[in-house]
C-alpha cells in the first residue's frame, strides 16, 4: 500500500512518461484516473459482477473546462 505522497508520486510518473504502451493498474485509489484513457469498474449487485467501461479523453475534457472558464471570464467582464 502506497503513503499518499509515493502515490501522488507515481502517478505523475504515468503522466509525464507514459513508460509503456499499455498499463493495467488495479487499485482503489481513484487519483490514477486522472492519467487513465480507459478506467473499468467492477460492480456487484445482488450477487452478480458486472463491468463498466469508460473511456476517458483528458485532451477534450480540459479543452471543455479551459473553454468553460475563459467564457465566464469574459461575462464577468462584460457586466
Amino acid at each position: 500500500m502506497l503513503d499518499s505522497i509515493r502515490r501522488k508520486d507515481l502517478v505523475e510518473v504515468f503522466e509525464r512518461t507514459r513508460p509503456v504502451r499499455q498499463t493495467i493498474i488495479v487499485t482503489h485509489d481513484t487519483e490514477f484516473e486522472r492519467v487513465a484513457d480507459t478506467t473499468f469498474t467492477i460492480v456487484k449487485t445482488a450477487g452478480r459482477a458486472r463491468v463498466i467501461a469508460e473511456e476517458i479523453d483528458h485532451i477534450v475534457a480540459q479543452q471543455k473546462q479551459l473553454q468553460t472558464l475563459t467564457q465566464d471570464r469574459f461575462k464577468q467582464l462584460e457586466i
